[in-house]
């Protein structure tokens, strides 16, 4: 798979399984949201990812801006949360990182719910995110889960997708699209 205006081996597979679940007329790893994983041998995995990557090379040529939004979310997101702007975040600010997520979009009422100030303070969201982000003293898991604790309708898809938006040469996202997809090729992996 070759880098796409630059995005990351991460974001290629994400795109990858994106097309695989939304895109292909067959929509072929769709079901695997609910079903278990296919039991594919080493060879039988490779044939179907050489296949499938094939038609998602032919049909990225017909649709060459599928994925242009992912660059312009990372600089969003790298934007917002820099140093110097982490404390400035206002409601818009949140809206617009909200509206990078795959899974606020599938959800629009979380996405409601969670902008929601009755839900979540703009200054509990500022410290969550940034908790989340950029801690240095505290393990990854942990600030994972407590962000999910502290912060209503923004669930585990949500925190697996902003970091792997903020930290897309070391984390991939991890979502049902993602999970579905490695399901279709035959790998069952326990996400958080």
């Amino acid at each position: 798979m070759r880098a796409r205006g630059g995005l990351s081996l991460f974001q290629q597979v994400d795109a990858f399984f994106n097309y695989l679940f939304h895109e292909h007329q067959e929509k072929p790893s769709n079901q695997y949201s609910k079903i278990p994983a296919r039991k594919l041998n080493k060879s039988e995995q490779v044939k179907q990812l050489t296949k499938y990557f094939k038609h998602f090379k032919k049909w990225l040529g017909y649709n060459p801006s599928f994925e242009n939004y992912r660059a312009n979310c990372i600089k969003t997101i790298h934007r917002k949360f820099s140093v110097s702007n982490i404390d400035k975040i206002k409601h818009a600010d949140a809206e617009e990182v909200i509206n990078c997520l795959h899974c606020m979009n599938s959800l629009p009422l979380n996405k409601t719910r969670f902008l929601n100030p009755k839900n979540n303070s703009l200054n509990t969201i500022k410290i969550e995110w940034e908790r989340l982000l950029r801690s240095q003293t505290i393990g990854l898991e942990e600030r994972m889960v407590t962000c999910d604790r502290n912060l209503r309708f923004f669930g585990k898809s949500s925190i697996r997708e902003l970091i792997g938006w903020f930290y897309p040469e070391e984390y991939p996202i991890v979502n049902t699209n993602s999970n579905s997809g490695m399901k279709f090729f035959g790998y069952n992996l326990k996400p958080y």
